[in-house]
């Protein structure tokens, strides 16, 4: 399983003492929140750079969840993927800036994308869908 959670939840254990301590997960946003190294990936630097950082970290989330299970043999398997998300700030803060637009933009920062991006990214052959506001 993988996880990033307000609070600095990164683990189900972290999340559990969370919840078992009643806590919430009001915090401030670390700096660090849009540092990803892209070890993951498989894209070019030009098209990881422009992604949403939503993106970027969805395929650093699901490659810890693959390393914490212990798989290793997921490549063109017949695996689905199944993404719940909110919120569109990256695109809509990108697109102020008209003249800096790329023919790669589209790719990087719709949320329509995400299921496809991390089936291509990690060779999931399986169904896939996106679900706005998390209703799937």
């Amino acid at each position: 399983m993988g996880m990033r959670l307000p609070g600095g939840v990164h683990s189900p254990d972290t999340f559990w003492d969370m919840m078992i301590q009643k806590k919430d997960g009001l915090c401030e946003v670390p700096k660090s929140r849009y540092n990803i190294d892209g070890f993951y990936s498989t894209s070019k630097p030009h098209l990881r750079n422009g992604m949403d950082p939503q993106q970027r970290m969805l395929l650093e989330v699901i490659w810890e969840c693959l390393e914490s299970a212990g798989e290793t043999n997921w490549w063109g398997k017949n695996i689905g993927c199944y993404v719940g998300v909110f919120g569109e700030d990256w695109l809509e803060s990108s697109l102020k800036d008209s003249q800096n637009i790329d023919r790669f933009h589209a790719v990087g920062t719709g949320l329509f994308v995400l299921s496809n991006r991390i089936s291509y990214e990690f060779d999931f052959r399986g169904p896939r869908s996106n679900g706005y506001l998390k209703s799937i």
